[in-house]
């Protein structure tokens, strides 16, 4: 674990995250399940010791990458949080080791699961931070690209694009008026009504 997280790092910061993390995820689920059939205990200690050194890799990409999506404000409780899953992971393989007595089941059951996991790749963006470090017009360009996705999305609203286009911008502006309520109080001639406080620092209005 210990070569692997430090190989691993260099390379997440190399070449991303996401694009290191998820493969070392299937190289050491990989691993699990090879050494389920070894022959020979060796050929177990070889492949378990390479699955060690994929659980370096995944832990340390993609716990950052998963840190990296948050503000630092978060990132304690973030990081507790999977903290907080590893152990209960632990707890669980404790359980299924007491209910499972054959070892190759048992390897198989905690390493095939991980390979499920694979799926989120489609899902799972690349860290901003790093494409930001990385890749500095790649960001800006993506961040131009979203008002005009925005735009197109406005007027494909059906209350957008069965409305007529106003003419002049005045237009827009009285439509925006009588749409919109202002929250000013009005007395039944239109006048607005002055705010003020009484003694007790209670507001009440009075006519102007």
């Amino acid at each position: 674990m210990l070569f692997g997280a430090a190989i691993g790092s260099v390379l997440g910061d190399k070449f991303g995250r996401k694009t290191v993390g998820f493969p070392c995820l299937v190289f050491l689920c990989l691993c699990g399940l090879i050494s389920a059939f070894a022959g020979k205990y060796w050929v177990f200690a070889v492949f378990r010791t390479l699955m060690g050194f994929g659980v370096g890799g995944t832990i340390t990409c993609l716990y950052i990458l998963l840190l990296e999506f948050v503000g630092p404000a978060y990132r304690a409780k973030v990081g507790g949080g999977v903290n907080y899953a590893w152990t209960s992971s632990v707890a669980t393989l404790a359980l299924l080791g007491y209910l499972i007595r054959s070892w190759r089941t048992l390897t198989i059951v905690v390493s095939a699961p991980g390979l499920i996991f694979w799926v989120f790749w489609w899902f799972t963006p690349e860290s901003l931070r790093w494409l930001v470090r990385i890749h500095p017009v790649l960001p800006r360009a993506i961040m131009g690209i979203f008002p005009i996705i925005c735009g197109l999305l406005f007027f494909l609203l059906p209350e957008t694009y069965q409305k007529p286009m106003p003419d002049i911008l005045q237009q827009v502006e009285s439509n925006k008026d009588d749409s919109t309520d202002t929250g000013l109080l009005k007395d039944e001639d239109n006048n607005v009504k002055e705010p003020a406080f009484n003694e007790n620092n209670v507001l009440y209005t009075t006519n102007m």
